[in-house]
C-alpha cells in the first residue's frame, strides 16, 4: 500500500517536529551544562535563584525545566519583578547573547509545541 502526498508531507512534517523537539531539548540541556554558572551569577541578587539551584538537582529534567524557568523571566521579567522574585538589577546585568539565546529557545518551544498540537489536531479528525 502506498501513501498518498497528503500522507507523505504529514509523515514529514511530523519527523521535522519530533526531531525538532529533541535538538530543541539537547540545547537546553547544553545550556544548563554549560552556561548554568554564567545564569546563576546574573541572578544572585534574585530569590529565584534558590528554585534554580534546586532544580539543578532533579536530573535532566529538571535541568530542561530550570533553563524553561529562565527562559520564562527573560520573557516577563516585570510580572516576576512585581512579584518580588527577581531583581531588576539581575535583569539589567544579564548577558544579551544568552539573553538572546534563551529567548530564542522559548519562542522555538512554542512553535514545536503548536505544530505538534496542530499535527495531532489533524490526525485525531482525520483529515489525512
Amino acid at each position: 500500500m502506498s501513501l498518498g502526498t497528503a500522507e507523505n508531507i504529514f509523515m514529514i512534517a511530523g519527523v521535522i517536529v519530533i526531531v525538532g523537539i529533541f535538538i530543541l531539548l539537547g540545547f537546553m540541556l547544553y545550556i544548563a551544562k554549560t552556561k548554568m554558572d554564567i545564569i546563576l551569577n546574573s541572578l544572585q541578587n534574585s530569590p529565584f535563584s534558590i528554585t534554580l539551584i534546586t532544580l539543578w538537582h532533579g536530573g535532566p529534567g529538571g535541568r530542561i525545566r530550570m533553563v524553561g524557568e529562565v527562559c520564562g523571566i527573560l520573557w516577563r521579567p516585570e510580572y516576576h519583578i512585581q512579584s518580588g522574585l527577581l531583581d531588576p538589577q539581575d535583569i539589567e546585568n544579564f548577558p544579551p547573547e544568552l539573553k538572546r539565546q534563551l529567548l530564542l529557545t522559548r519562542k522555538l518551544m512554542i512553535y514545536f509545541g503548536a505544530a505538534m498540537v496542530c499535527l495531532w489536531l489533524t490526525a485525531e479528525l482525520g483529515l489525512v
